[in-house]
This record gives structure tokens, C-alpha cells and sequence, in this order.
């Protein structure tokens, strides 16, 4: 079993690799389930967990998420944080993450989002 260390040392890899713009997916198992517990939608594998990751970042909605807290265990990691920048209140959200030992080291197995999504702002699209 990873220990909280070890866990944490991926999560900050996750976050630098998504900060800089490169491929966090090697941080996701082969069979990452992302679920949206608010509507029950998963997404699974690394490339499409992936893209739904970047279009909650940058594509889909006006806000931005924004990291408040991390809690790590042996097992799971624990995101609080707020999506920001749009014109009503801040959205805050939890994101769960089950954390597993992997050949080499740790790899995320499973992230779950709660957070109400019908409270952010769709982007818009030119046509």
C-alpha cells in the first residue's frame, strides 16, 4: 500500500504537469473511472478522462477551478476547492481521489467530482 507520502508526491506531479500544460494522464491508471456524482456521467481510460479534465479547465465553463485544500491518506486524496472568474459566486467543489500502487510507483484509480454544475456558466462558441 502507497503511503501518504507517496500519494502526496504524485498528486504534486499531477499538478505540475497540469500547470505547465503536459500530459498528466501518466499519473491515471489505465482504467481511471472519473464519475460526476452529481449527475452519475463516467468517463474511463486515460485519454478520455483527459480531455474531460481539460474541458472542465479551459473549454466548457466561463470559471476556473481553484485548489483550497488537500488532504491526503494512504489511500485518498481529498480537493476542496472553488470554481471562479464568472459573474455570480464563486462554486465550490470536492474532488475525491482513490490513490493505488502501481508498477513503479502510484497511480490515481478513480476520481470522483461533487459539485453542482448547473451553477457554472456555459462558454460560449462562435459560429
Amino acid at each position: 500500500m502507497p503511503t501518504a507520502g507517496e500519494n502526496r508526491a504524485l498528486l504534486q506531479r499531477y499538478f505540475d504537469l497540469m500547470s505547465a500544460g503536459d500530459d498528466f494522464s501518466a499519473c491515471y491508471a489505465e482504467d481511471v473511472v472519473w464519475t460526476d456524482c452529481a449527475t452519475g456521467e463516467e468517463f474511463r481510460g486515460r485519454a478520455a478522462v483527459r480531455e474531460h479534465v481539460l474541458d472542465l479547465h479551459g473549454g466548457a465553463y466561463v470559471e476556473r477551478p481553484r485548489g483550497l485544500s488537500l488532504d491526503v491518506t494512504d489511500e485518498r486524496a481529498h480537493l476542496e476547492g472553488e470554481f471562479t472568474g464568472g459573474e455570480g459566486p464563486a462554486v465550490p467543489f470536492c474532488l475525491a481521489f482513490d490513490l493505488a500502487a502501481a508498477p513503479g510507483g502510484v497511480l490515481v484509480a478513480a476520481l470522483r467530482l461533487y459539485l453542482s454544475a448547473d451553477r457554472l456558466t456555459p462558454a460560449r462558441t462562435s459560429t
